[in-house]
């Protein structure tokens, strides 16, 4: 929860957590049939962008100090 400057807070929810709450209750009244770590995916996607980051991160550091070892 962020504080303004005029002693009001600010709640905001982010695009991901809203669906995510839309595709639970789609899910909950059997509107759709997708598995539950489907449903969830949305919550995950921001973790995985993170992980191939460091993971092209990593690629690219171990590829440069191979070609210095050379």
């Amino acid at each position: 929860m962020n504080v303004n400057g005029n002693g009001g807070s600010h709640s905001s929810v982010s695009f991901l957590e809203l669906l995510t709450l839309l595709l639970i209750g789609l899910r909950l009244a059997d509107v759709i049939v997708w598995p539950w770590w489907l449903v969830l995916a949305p919550l995950l996607a921001p973790l995985a962008v993170e992980l191939a980051a460091v993971v092209a991160v990593a690629l690219v550091q171990a590829v440069r100090d191979a070609m210095r070892g050379r």
